[in-house]
């Protein structure tokens, strides 16, 4: 349910569940985390993109699936849906491109929030330097980035 192709330093990953819309169900959260740490290790990969088969990208989790470890009192297999998923998540957001792009939307919205405002600048908007932050550079936005975990 999930695919990984690798084309020209772009991994693409798609959640291949068109019928339920790529909902989330069975391993398919602990698949993409594997997914997503293979594309980290693969030195051809220079960007990932996740994408989703069909036409939805993904419904969350699968809500009958879920209902029927309810059901049945599979409190661990609950649990490990629930792990998996916060493990994407945090993945995805330690990764370097993440971080520089989340760095360069605060500083940019600090620095039209400064210009806007005739009155001193907000604690945040002057703490927050345009054009600094973790492995960002002027360039950063076109750079390669590798993940690294």
């Amino acid at each position: 349910m999930i695919r990984k192709e690798t084309d020209n330093h772009v991994t693409t990953i798609t959640l291949d569940r068109p019928e339920k819309l790529n909902a989330f169900s069975g391993t398919m959260r602990e698949d993409l985390l594997a997914a997503l740490r293979a594309a980290a290790g693969d030195p051809d990969c220079r960007v990932v993109v996740i994408t989703g088969a069909g036409r939805a990208f993904c419904a969350g989790g699968d809500v009958e699936y879920m209902s029927g470890l309810q059901k049945e009192g599979n409190v661990d297999a609950f649990r490990k849906l629930l792990d998996a998923g916060r493990d994407i998540v945090t993945t995805i957001v330690a990764s370097p491109p993440a971080r520089d792009a989340i760095w360069r939307w605060l500083a940019t919205t600090a620095s039209r929030r400064r210009r806007r405002s005739s009155a001193r600048p907000s604690s945040a908007s002057a703490s927050i330097p345009t054009g600094a932050g973790p492995g960002s550079c002027p360039d950063s936005s076109v750079r390669a980035a590798r993940w690294s975990f």
